[in-house]
């Protein structure tokens, strides 16, 4: 959490699609975490589509253990809130990685 209401820099992105994702994993509402509870019949929690943990997390998504060599190349930190900080690298290659892993589209 910031301690001033100030603009995020890094959020001034090109398309509105790359402001909305960074700040629906930094407040936690994705459809990574909720999709289950979306549908009319009960589900339940989605699990990691790489290592099948149990309730599948936004913050699952930045420690999966069989993840870490494309996050290491494309260096975005396993800790959440330091690929979600206020720097405009550390947010593009987390919306890279993202796209990479295919859960752009579901956040």
């Amino acid at each position: 959490m910031k301690k001033t209401p100030t603009p995020w820099k890094s959020s001034l992105r090109r398309l509105k699609r790359e402001e909305v994702v960074p700040i629906r994993l930094r407040v936690g509402h994705t459809r990574i975490s909720y999709s289950h509870l979306l549908v009319l019949l009960p589900q339940p929690p989605a699990s990691c589509p790489y290592c099948l943990q149990q309730c599948f997390s936004v913050d699952h998504f930045f420690t999966c253990p069989l993840r870490l060599p494309l996050r290491s190349s494309l260096n975005v930190p396993s800790f959440l809130l330091q690929a979600l900080k206020n720097n405009s690298d550390a947010i593009s290659h987390t919306l890279e990685c993202l796209r990479l892993t295919h859960f752009y589209s579901v956040i």
